[in-house]
């Protein structure tokens, strides 16, 4: 049995990628930052608690992250291999 023959109208389906979207990922670096997130809404999920906020259209835009690690994981090294 053969494959089928792919469409040629340039169409996602040809097995062609679509273009990328570039994204600016920041890491969030001051303690206002991580605060503003901390008031924000959060989910809990196993392994960790996902905290997010919406951004006002004058913000920084793009991704921007924080990663934080409570004292119960350890000591300082062991605390940033898990971040």
């Amino acid at each position: 049995m053969t494959p089928p023959e792919a469409p040629r109208d340039g169409s996602a389906s040809s097995g062609e990628m679509p273009p990328a979207v570039s994204v600016c990922i920041h890491t969030l670096s001051k303690r206002a930052d991580f605060l503003r997130a901390a008031r924000a809404g959060r989910q809990a999920m196993p392994g960790m608690l996902v905290q997010a906020r919406r951004r006002h259209a004058e913000e920084a835009p793009g991704i921007r992250v924080g990663f934080t690690c409570s004292k119960k994981v350890g000591n300082a090294v062991a605390r940033n291999r898990a971040k």
